[in-house]
């Protein structure tokens, strides 16, 4: 695209600080694909230019048009007013402003700039328009009133739009006002078209909400059941292993009572013999064993073996008995110790049962807590706003998806008005 005014000169550099061509081209070669490496190396390069160099308003431009390529609008918006403020007539400088308002979704200042440029337009007589600007400008500003009057209808006063686009279609040609309509209608048949696309894309996420809502109420219905039946299930397992504990503790203690009686009537049974015993053992007389005590046996010692002997014949049936009944006792209280180890088994066997019974309920109320928010979120209606939903509909409202900035365009021209230099 040319421009409307002729360029401004620029003043004598030395040979050391290059050409204003070189320098856009190295802008360009910096800052040509979008990246944080590539917008560093641009912006260095830009700010360690001569202060000459940076001040041309085609070099300000030349940054523009990287910081727009790099995507940093809000950087690029105060270098388009300098840009602008030195090329006011500048229809590419004007119309990067307008994309770049539009594009960051801004509707007060874009419109303020269409009214400008419509100004500007009554300043410039057909007669005075170049024919490649003026076939531009009318076919981007169709694109813009397209894009205001589709994917930003609900956001400007239909009358108050009608009213600017009249008023600046009205400032070109017949054949212009022609490039006008057709670039507006194309704008508005292709938002039409992925309006379609988009309502499309939200009824098919709609339905598999509605697909997955359905599955997920079956599936939470289902989990719901089993856990019911868990929940049930563990509560007849333990009162079943309970009333098995409680038989079995009854059954030993009921053991335990028995062998508990037949100790205390073994006991009953020991303790006169144990007395008879002592009884006999104290009957006792001492006796001289010549082989022990080197003394010579008298007729009192005979008399008292004799006797001794005769306690002995009586005692032997006595301690026999005894030791028989302490035998059996040592038997029962074998069997009393066994089932009280059984016992105590038992009892530790019921202590970890309800230790694992309470973490399985602990598991279950878990479970039971995460179907009751599944119940609540699934009683709400589908809505079908997915992520991609969500993010197409955001690209149905940008500026870009209908109107790309033509960088290569403006990189050729400039570079090619820098050439003229």
């Amino acid at each position: 695209m040319t421009s409307l005014v002729l360029i401004a000169g620029l003043p004598a550099m030395s040979r050391g600080e290059g050409t204003l061509s070189a320098e856009a081209k190295r802008l360009f070669e910096l800052g040509g694909s979008p990246s944080v490496q590539a917008f560093l190396a641009a912006q260095n390069h830009y700010d360690a230019l001569p202060k000459a160099v940076r001040d041309h308003a085609l070099m300000q431009y030349t940054y523009c048009l990287v910081l727009i390529r790099q995507k940093r609008l809000l950087e690029v918006e105060p270098m388009l007013e300098k840009a602008a403020s030195s090329r006011p007539q500048d229809l590419s400088i004007w119309q990067a402003k307008i994309w770049s308002h539009l594009t960051l979704g801004e509707r007060a200042k874009a419109i303020e700039e269409l009214a400008r440029f419509d100004r500007k337009l009554l300043s410039q007589p057909p007669a005075g328009r170049n024919e490649t600007d003026a076939g531009e400008a009318a076919e981007f500003c169709g694109k813009i009133f397209g894009f205001l009057a589709g994917p930003w209808n609900s956001r400007l006063h239909a009358a108050d739009l009608d009213k600017l686009r009249g008023e600046v279609r009205s400032q070109f040609e017949s054949a212009d006002q022609k490039a006008f309509d057709q670039a507006e209608q194309e704008v508005l048949a292709e938002y039409e078209r992925l309006h379609g696309q988009h309502e499309q894309l939200g009824q098919e996420a709609l339905d598999e909400d509605r697909k997955q809502l359905q599955q997920s109420r079956a599936e939470l219905l289902q989990a719901a059941t089993s856990l019911l039946e868990k929940q049930q299930s563990l509560t007849d397992k333990n009162a079943k292993r309970a009333n098995e504990l409680k038989t079995k503790l009854a059954e030993i203690d009921g053991k335990l009572g028995k062998l508990q009686k037949q100790a205390e009537t073994l006991l009953q049974k020991i303790l006169p013999l144990e007395l008879s015993r002592e009884a006999l053992m104290s009957q006792f007389l001492p006796v001289n064993v010549p082989l022990l005590t080197g003394k010579r046996s008298t007729p009192a010692d005979a008399a008292a073996f004799r006797y001794n002997f005769q306690i002995q014949q009586l005692l032997a049936p006595v301690v026999s008995q005894l030791l028989l009944l302490q035998g059996e006792l040592a038997q029962v209280q074998d069997a009393m110790f066994e089932l009280q180890w059984m016992k105590n088994t038992l009892a530790f066997q019921r202590g970890q049962d309800a230790s694992k019974i309470a973490m399985k309920k602990q598991a279950l109320q878990r479970q039971q807590a995460k179907v009751d928010r599944q119940g609540k979120r699934l009683k709400a209606a589908p809505t079908g706003n997915t992520v991609e939903v969500r993010s197409d509909a955001m690209r149905l409202r940008l500026l870009s998806t209908y109107v790309e900035f033509p960088f290569e365009r403006e990189k050729q021209r400039v570079l090619s008005m820098l050439e003229r230099q």
